[in-house]
């Protein structure tokens, strides 16, 4: 008979072997330990948009390799450079990636995301001895994006070359020798007893307009004080000048015109976090809360001996003794007995390492999520918000947390209706 209807032995079967099993919640599965046999510290890496990853890896040998994956781990491309060459991935908000490398220190090169190479700079621009050092860094402004470049020259002068490129990554505009840093610029710097600063973008070399405030230090009772210098922090509506001296710093809010808000001194490193918020880092002392709407202080309840390290990432502060989450609005919503680094794998889960063994939690909760044993020191992002990247100094793996039913889970009374494809003798249907 070629349909058969079977019942009391797949009754026994699934009683005694189910289906399927869920993995524990904290299980953290590993999916690819190595990848294609390409050993060493991981850089960077980040998905492109046919789910692939794209990975900068410093090889047993000290080069940086540039490296292609399927979304299995396969390797499909690899690109060498011996001469440690600055590489970065970025990412734009399309999810299209394009990577910069420094193949030399005067050659500038830049693949897209399927790692082939879009546009390199002439060698007959820049004689190859006027390079010494060169860094970059990344801007987005809507459609496009800004690459600085800054160079060093004969060791002592540095200037920079201002690319523009599209969000594909296509080259549209170079500005050489371009004189500022990276747009967007706002400096402040103090000058017989009171601030100024520049509150005019510089973009494509358009000049700054300097508007001397009204911040007389002598005004706020800072008299024959010694201010050594200063940084400026820009938001949308306000910005926000720390002031440092021989005896304390100072936090200066002004608005876009120039008028002073408010003050407030603060003791400690100025961490910028969000546009409600900044984190004042003690050193040996309090580290506090600072409300950029207001200025006012609130102490943060961790170690005051110890130095404490904030996360921007992870938006976490680490004390040595403990790791503390931070909500939203920038203050501890609860903390996690671990004494090591800790880093974001995505809005759900962060990750801290130590040096036997890497841990995962929940971040609105804190509780662990699970954990591998093994040294790892860095931790990526990966494709999903439950799956990362870890790197040590050997060997880069990818993880996944918690993977849960593989399949469908059925009631063990659950009557079947097979098909077969040839007549079968329903007296041979045993449980085995």
């Amino acid at each position: 008979m070629k349909y058969i209807k079977i019942f009391v032995a797949l009754l026994i079967f699934i009683s005694f072997t189910p289906f399927t099993s869920s993995a524990s919640a904290s299980e953290i599965d590993s999916v690819q330990k190595l990848w294609d046999g390409i050993n060493g510290q991981l850089i960077d890496a980040k998905t492109n948009s046919f789910n692939e990853t794209i990975a900068v890896v410093k090889d047993i040998e000290s080069r940086l390799l540039l490296v292609k994956y399927s979304e299995s781990g396969k390797l499909l491309k690899k690109q060498v450079f011996s001469n440690n060459g600055d590489i970065k991935i970025f990412k734009d908000r399309a999810g299209k990636l394009f990577v910069p490398v420094f193949v030399k220190p005067n050659t500038l090169v830049v693949y897209n995301e399927d790692l082939t190479m879009r546009w390199s700079e002439r060698p007959d621009v820049r004689p190859e001895n006027e390079y010494i050092y060169s860094s970059f860094e990344f801007y987005q402004d809507g459609d496009k994006i800004f690459l600085n470049n800054l160079r060093q020259t004969h060791g002592t002068e540095s200037s920079n070359d201002f690319f523009v490129y599209t969000s594909e990554g296509e080259l549209i505009n170079i500005y050489e020798d371009f004189e500022f840093d990276f747009y967007p610029l706002k400096t402040s710097r103090i000058n017989d007893g009171f601030l100024a600063y520049d509150r005019t973008d510089r973009l494509y070399g358009k000049e700054p307009s300097t508007v001397e405030t009204n911040f007389r230090l002598s005004d706020y009772g800072f008299d024959d004080v010694h201010w050594e210098e200063s940084y400026l922090y820009v938001y949308d509506n306000f910005d926000i000048a720390i002031l440092q001296s021989d005896n304390g710093e100072l936090a200066v809010k002004f608005d876009k015109s120039g008028n002073v808000l408010r003050t407030q001194p603060i003791s400690g490193s100025f961490l910028q976090a969000t546009d409600d918020y900044a984190i004042i880092r003690g050193f040996f002392e309090p580290s506090y809360h600072m409300d950029l709407n207001t200025l006012k202080l609130t102490k943060y309840n961790i170690s005051e001996e110890s130095i404490p390290d904030y996360s921007q990432e992870a938006n976490a502060i680490s004390d040595g003794e403990k790791v503390h989450i931070l909500d939203d609005t920038g203050y501890i919503s609860h903390s996690i007995q671990a004494t090591s680094d800790v880093y974001s794998i995505s809005e759900k889960y962060i990750a801290v390492a130590s040096k036997e063994k890497l841990s995962v939690f929940e971040r609105q909760t804190g509780i662990k999520a699970g954990e591998v044993s093994g040294q790892f020191d860095r931790v990526f992002p990966g494709k999903n918000d439950n799956e990362f990247y870890a790197t040590n100094d050997n060997n880069w793996a990818y993880f996944s947390i918690g993977k849960t039913n593989v399949g469908t889970t059925y009631e063990p009374t659950k009557q079947w209706s097979i098909s077969f494809s040839t007549e079968i003798d329903a007296s041979t249907v045993t449980p085995s």
